[in-house]
């Protein structure tokens, strides 16, 4: 009995020990938390400034703001305290989803709907557009703007066919930095992202999604590339020699921040805030700020351990699409629809008159997208590609152009069906194989104009089905190999009804044989745009799981 007693004491002990500790790792955690800011944006408010310089040393991580990876939800924002933001209020449809933001002197520079956009500091003004979809750049056709970098000199604009498009504020005038549209050794290769160093002319970072690498090209020599891990690939922002990747697990919407030095990592650096549906990124001094939650949030962390710093909160109910860190100035820019925010300038507030260039719904509007849920997808079982190179926006370099839909891979002969109801308003039932003189008379015609032409994208999609639906949204089902004898023009077609088969038409490989390289091309129009359009990659990705359902 004496033993048992003795026993009982040593385990009460023990327990009473851990009780003791745990109150002590509580303790340091609530002063831990109370070290860190987060920082609601208020777009009227007009008062006291913060400064967003950070400490010498790194802070601690407050554990009750900072949500869990598989959280879906941002925690609360809190009443703010400070009020330190100016905005420019634009006429509705000025901006839809703004990919980019820069600055060099007096200029901000805005990119949205594939447009590169020009606005004084100054002066309050509808923005002036200086390139844009179908200008041309030293006799080459610009296709899609889709992000920016400045060298602080210079703008540069990466193209969705991969080239590199620079422009002198000096002279007023746009050239051709790189050419890359044309097929080479790695013809299927994807530049999602751009990057430069202020201060360092000549050079600049591509980040490619499709083979998964970082490239640095620098003047008078070979490029630099170094390989990545094979996620989904969002963002990429260089700081002196310090570069930052921001990507997303294929498996989930949780990114990761990956620090690389001459194109090594840096295994020190470990992120310690759980980043979801990540958007953007830069590093600016000893800060690295990502935008997240789908624009609901912009976080810092520490350069060089991964610590959190802080955060910064929409408290008005909107998002944010992009964002800028102006050092010089000492704010933050943000913009979203029809408003940039000036964090840090709350004495910069405008109201702004004039004509927007957008009156029709846009398929890269969140609230048009937002209201497609529901369809079916075209193939039942199907995912989502996994490949940057099968989703909408890529770029096809054997033919100068851009992949227009999602690719779903199955064996040729697979039903196709209809996404949801609506009303047939094109189907080739009497499509013809080509022969391949007529392949190389498209190529020929394709090479020679210099990007794919209407009719040529046409060409190559092959035996297609097109159905209308409501408010105007159309689908097609592209490369089919049969068309079901219940499909023709002016026929209506309940959602799931199949409309034909898996096949290879149009594709050059289709030369080969019916069964290679078999699948669907599925694309989604609205008003003459295509689903992807004027969106970010990892945003169209994002959006065709949301609205295409296996049911």
């Amino acid at each position: 009995m004496r033993k048992l007693n003795r026993a009982w004491w040593v385990v009460l002990t023990l327990a009473l020990i851990v009780v003791f500790l745990q109150g002590c790792r509580q303790n340091e955690g609530q002063a831990a938390s109370t070290a860190v800011s987060t920082v609601a944006l208020n777009p009227t408010a007009v008062n006291a400034s913060i400064a967003v310089v950070p400490p010498s040393t790194p802070l601690p991580i407050p554990a009750t703001s900072i949500p869990t990876a598989t959280s879906t939800a941002l925690p609360p924002s809190p009443t703010p305290t400070s009020q330190d933001t100016g905005q420019w209020q634009f006429p509705a449809g000025t901006f839809i989803h703004p990919l980019a933001l820069e600055i060099i002197g007096p200029h901000i520079y805005i990119l949205d709907s594939g447009r590169v956009q020009r606005l004084d500091q100054q002066t309050a003004a509808m923005p002036q557009v200086i390139l844009a979809p179908g200008d041309e750049v030293a006799g080459v056709r610009v296709i899609e703007p889709l992000d920016l970098a400045t060298d602080g000199q210079i703008l540069l604009a990466l193209d969705r066919a991969g080239d590199v498009y620079a422009f002198d504020p000096q002279k007023e005038s746009w050239s051709l930095r790189r050419y890359d549209r044309s097929a080479g050794e790695t013809s299927s290769h994807y530049y999602l992202a751009l990057a430069a160093q202020p201060g360092v002319t000549e050079q600049y970072y591509l980040l490619e999604g499709s083979y998964h690498f970082a490239l640095n090209q620098r003047p008078d020599t070979p490029d630099f590339i170094w390989p990545l891990p094979e996620d989904h690939q969002i963002d990429i922002t260089v700081n002196q020699n310090d570069v930052y990747v921001l990507s997303q697990s294929p498996i989930s919407q949780t990114a990761s921040l990956v620090h690389y030095r001459d194109g090594t990592r840096d295994n020190d650096f470990s992120l310690q805030v759980a980043f979801r549906r990540a958007r953007q990124v830069q590093a600016v001094g000893s800060l690295v700020y990502v935008l997240d939650y789908g624009g609901r949030r912009l976080a810092a962390v520490d350069a060089g351990t991964g610590a959190l710093y802080t955060t910064y909160l929409p408290t008005d109910g909107t998002s944010w699409s992009a964002f800028l860190v102006d050092e010089i100035n000492g704010r933050i820019l943000l913009a979203g629809r029809d408003r940039l925010y000036f964090f840090g300038a709350p004495e910069n507030q405008a109201v702004i008159q004039g004509t927007a260039p957008h009156s029709l719904p846009q398929l890269h509007d969140p609230q048009v997208l937002e209201s497609l849920r529901g369809l079916l997808m075209p193939i039942g079982g199907s995912d989502i590609a996994v490949r940057e190179n099968q989703m909408p926006g890529a770029p096809r370099h054997y033919r100068l152009g851009i992949h227009e839909g999602a690719d779903f891979y199955w064996q040729s002969g697979t039903a196709v069906r209809a996404v949801a109801p609506g009303t047939v308003i094109r189907a080739t039932v009497d499509y013809k194989i080509p022969t391949q003189e007529i392949f190389a008379g498209w190529t020929a015609a394709v090479y020679a104009l210099g990007y794919t032409s209407a009719e040529a994208h046409d060409f190559y999609r092959g035996m297609q089905v097109w159905i209308q639906h409501e408010d105007g949204l159309i689908s097609r089902y592209v490369h089919l190999s049969a068309i079901d004898t219940m499909i023709q023009e002016g026929v209506t077609v309940q959602a799931g009804q199949i409309i034909g088969a898996v096949g290879n038409t149009g594709s050059p490989v289709s030369l080969v044989g019916p069964d290679t390289d078999a699948h669907l091309h599925f694309e989604l129009w609205l008003n003459d745009h295509y689903l992807g359009q004027y969106l970010r990659p990892i945003e169209t990705r994002e959006w065709l799981a949301i609205i295409l359902n296996e049911h």
